[in-house]
């Protein structure tokens, strides 16, 4: 009857679902992956900028005050 008929359908179904889970779940840790190198590109970049501007700061105290040699 009908359930004989169904069967294959409901196979299919579910791999579908399945096959979509898993591309949901891919699409989802690239993403996940590209942010985190993104964020951790970014923090690099605040933290090489943050130690050019203190060297820089270093460097002009150093300029503004000589040390005694």
């Amino acid at each position: 009857g009908f359930a004989g008929f169904f069967r294959p359908f409901a196979r299919c179904f579910f791999l579908s679902i399945l096959f979509l889970c898993l591309l949901l779940l891919f699409i989802g840790f690239s993403c996940c992956h590209f942010l985190l190198t993104i964020l951790s590109l970014q923090s690099y970049k605040e933290i090489t900028f943050l130690y050019r501007t203190r060297r820089i700061l270093v460097g002009d105290q150093h300029s503004f005050f000589p040390r005694d040699d």
